[in-house]
């Protein structure tokens, strides 16, 4: 006997044999129970998620010989037939291939006669969509209208493509994509049946390349069977796939992080050169990126991504090198990237320009970003003024060159405000070297910290001002013990660390000097941030 490949030897028989569409099996049985069955169905969805085998299973169930019944019994002659693609009064056809009015049009006209030897008469039209414009309206009377016996369902992968007057004669049903879970719980129990060993973490790299298809999912394990001699394992599903593997992926990321260019356009060559398209390298890369958004955003990451607990866990350790937003922006460079190759750009300028930016990403923000930036610099400072006036120990961001020669030379300073320069210059110094010690291997909690403010109590607790939504989001990564560990590096201290947020205040009233210095810092600030230097100020 042939080889029967496993998509069509485990092809489903009964309703509930159909996997990840539970509410469209419930529709239609309740509809067979209670007599309300229509006359035409319209079943849109993506490839292989069940849309032709609900449909056999529906005709099967309605020409059952114990019909009418809710499930077909699958040992009568008719439901073999229906099964097998033999019965002559279940026609299948497809609309790729009859698309022509001419071609369609017998098929229309044999609809008026009763079925040879079964309840019904049943069409089941494959990529309906295909049609062309004439055959859509030559279809409609009967469709509209057909003859008792006559039932019609409509298959198609673009819904949007099936004319309007179509759609409003038929009961649609939508066909979601199949969770990777349920995908890989039927896979093993495929593995089982045909004896075949098979890792859980290779079943679900099978399903998550299968892009929420039951049927690509079966052919790809197909394959996989004749390629493996032994146990199948999730090293088998990237060489048969091509996908890159989640340790380059976890490198390539950490080349990210590090901002390491040339590390991560090693990499990504590499792992180009295993793909089969630049996009599907894109793809990767982003959906990896998005597995670590998630870990950064949800409480319970295993809620929504499909691996297993050790590897959500490696997940969480990398994604405390970045921020939510960072990742954010990240992805949207990969989605740059996807239309820059629709546009005919060479695949290898394109991967080694995003390679490059992802390098780079906190030297790439969008100028509006830098300007809210500024504005809340510009808000910040009468705070920070304030502060600076209050204690000599403060371990102040602000460059000292603010008070180095860059206002003017007649401004006198009283013996006090001498002293108070002297102490902050000498907390610049030592917060200074908190921020170095981090800078090596800490870079994004760097750029994070290095324009918030920061003071020393007298109890030995470093408090680091910072905005509400910095302080907010580096709590939660537990930044607090690495700054504590830095400062323990750097100072030879044992500090406790708490991160402040700082609540904007108003703007001061009076004083023409007070403004002016506002304005000299934000001067500064801006031109430290956008990397530039101020060529005139005027108050």
């Amino acid at each position: 006997m042939a080889y029967e490949v496993l998509a069509r030897k485990y092809r489903p028989r009964r309703f509930d044999e159909v996997v990840g569409q539970e509410a469209i099996a419930r529709t239609l049985k309740s509809a067979i129970e209670h007599d309300r069955v229509g006359h035409a169905y319209l079943f849109a969805g993506p490839r292989g998620v069940g849309k032709t085998s609900m449909a056999r299973i529906f005709a099967a169930a309605l020409n059952c010989e114990k019909a009418p019944t809710p499930e077909p019994c699958g040992e009568c002659s008719s439901c073999r037939m229906v099964f097998s693609g033999a019965d002559i009064d279940v026609i299948e056809v497809d609309a790729a291939s009859r698309r022509k009015v001419e071609e369609f049009q017998p098929i229309i006209e044999h609809a008026g006669y009763s079925p040879t030897r079964s309840r019904y008469k049943i069409y089941v039209v494959d990529e309906v969509h295909m049609l062309s414009q004439t055959t859509f309206n030559s279809l409609l009377k009967t469709l509209e209208e057909p003859p008792g016996h006559v039932k019609f369902i409509l298959a198609t992968t673009v819904p949007q493509k099936v004319i309007e007057t179509i759609r409003s004669r038929c009961q649609r049903f939508d066909f979601n994509r199949i969770p990777i879970p349920a995908i890989a719980e039927k896979l093993k129990i495929i593995c089982k049946n045909e004896g075949v060993k098979a890792s859980d973490e290779a079943l679900l790299a099978v399903a998550r390349a299968s892009d929420g298809s039951i049927r690509d999912s079966e052919s790809l394990l197909d394959q996989l069977i004749s390629f493996c001699t032994g146990e199948i394992t999730a090293k088998d599903v990237e060489a048969v796939t091509a996908r890159i593997s989640a340790d380059v992926l976890f490198d390539l990321a950490e080349a990210f992080a590090a901002e390491d260019a040339q590390k991560a356009l090693a990499l990504s060559k590499g792992a180009a050169l295993a793909t089969t398209a630049p996009e599907e390298f894109l793809e990767q890369v982003a959906e990896h990126l998005r597995d670590l958004l998630m870990t950064k955003v949800c409480k319970d990451a295993a809620a929504v991504l499909d691996h297993d607990k050790a590897y959500i866990e490696r997940l969480k350790k990398q994604a405390s090198a970045f921020s939510a937003d960072t990742l954010t922006y990240m992805i949207e460079i990969l989605g740059e990237g996807r239309r820059q190759l629709v546009t005919n750009m060479p695949g290898r300028l394109v991967l080694e320009m995003i390679a490059i930016k992802l390098s780079r990403v906190e030297d790439l923000r969008p100028i509006e970003d830098l300007i809210v930036r500024v504005e809340r610099l510009s808000r910040q400072y009468p705070a920070a003024e304030k502060a600076s006036g209050t204690t000599g120990d403060l371990f102040s961001v602000k460059e000292s060159r603010q008070d180095s020669g860059r206002y003017s030379a007649r401004e006198s300073r009283s013996p006090d405000r001498k002293r108070r320069d002297a102490q902050a210059r000498g907390s610049d110094d030592a917060w200074g070297r908190v921020l170095s010690e981090l800078a090596g291997e800490k870079r994004m909690l760097h750029a994070a910290l290095k324009h918030g403010r920061a003071e020393l109590t007298p109890d030995g607790v470093l408090r680091v001002h910072l905005p509400a939504a910095t302080a907010m989001t580096l709590s939660n990564q537990g930044a607090g013990e690495v700054v504590a560990a830095a400062a323990k590096s750097a100072l030879n201290k044992n500090l406790k660390v708490e991160l402040v947020a700082e609540d904007e205040e108003p703007e001061p009233s009076g004083g023409a000097k007070s403004s002016s210095k506002g304005i000299d810092d934000v001067a500064d600030r801006a031109a430290e941030i956008l990397g530039g230097e101020v060529v005139r100020k005027e108050r």
